[in-house]
């Protein structure tokens, strides 16, 4: 209806989702001591959807070097990029890591961010991969700000640009550190746009993720935010310019 005869499109991406840990159980089942139920692979399901891409979720896979070489093979040839959560720390058993480190292409490993310190990437046989950590908020936040960034450069999508917002109260931070600190946004009777940073900013806080609505990105260099001046904000299931 508007006289176009050619529209540009773009081939939606398969991306798979891999788990990783002994420790990881499917929700509904018993759990023994020390295990946990594996929500990560649901929760990057849902943020790779909301950009509109294809999710693939495979089983999580146990701590073991062969199993986890299989699985990034399978992947590997089934989908443009994948996704993994866990294993990417300094421990024994962080076979993500070991096994980008003797056997991937390993572009970088650990950053200086909080949550998620450890995130990874490289290639693994030509295909791109994101090794996530394995706490669900820390996984959450890298996957916003890495994952995402990656994807809308691949599309040709120029860099997002920030939701400003007044920052309702104060807030001290490392200062050598970026922050992805969990807020809520709101507005003012006269349309001011506001940001408040919650409580419970620790990553194993959940109760303070499930009430924000909106990330901070509060960067390094600085420790001190005060209540009053003006923050960058991002949504965090989908990028901001669907809205500005």
């Amino acid at each position: 209806t508007m006289g176009y005869d050619h529209l540009p499109v773009v081939k939606k991406l398969k991306i798979g989702i891999i788990s990783t840990g002994d420790e990881l159980k499917s929700p509904g089942e018993p759990l023994s001591f020390g295990e946990i139920y594996e929500s990560n692979s649901y929760g990057l399901s849902g943020l790779v959807e909301a950009l509109g891409h294809t999710p693939i979720r495979y089983p999580a896979v146990i701590d073991s070097l062969s199993e986890l070489r299989a699985q990034f093979n399978e992947a590997a040839t089934e989908c443009d990029l994948f996704l993994t959560s866990g294993g990417v720390s300094m421990g024994e058993y962080d076979f993500v890591r070991k096994i980008m480190e003797e056997e991937g292409d390993l572009h970088f490993w650990r950053m200086k961010i909080r949550p998620g310190s450890p995130p990874l990437f490289g290639l693994w046989n030509a295909t791109p991969l994101f090794g996530l950590p394995g706490n669900p908020i820390s996984s959450a936040a890298c996957c916003r700000f890495f994952v995402y960034p990656y994807l809308l450069k691949l599309l040709g999508i120029k860099s997002e640009k920030p939701v400003k917002a007044i920052l309702k109260n104060d807030f001290i931070k490392k200062k050598n550190f970026t922050r992805f600190a969990k807020s809520k946004l709101s507005t003012t009777k006269n349309g001011k746009i506001e940001v408040e940073i919650l409580k419970g900013q620790e990553s194993f806080r959940i109760k303070s993720f499930v009430k924000s609505n909106i990330w901070t990105l509060l960067p390094a260099g600085k420790s001190k935010f005060k209540k009053g001046q003006i923050v960058d904000c991002f949504f965090p299931n989908h990028i901001n310019q669907s809205l500005i």
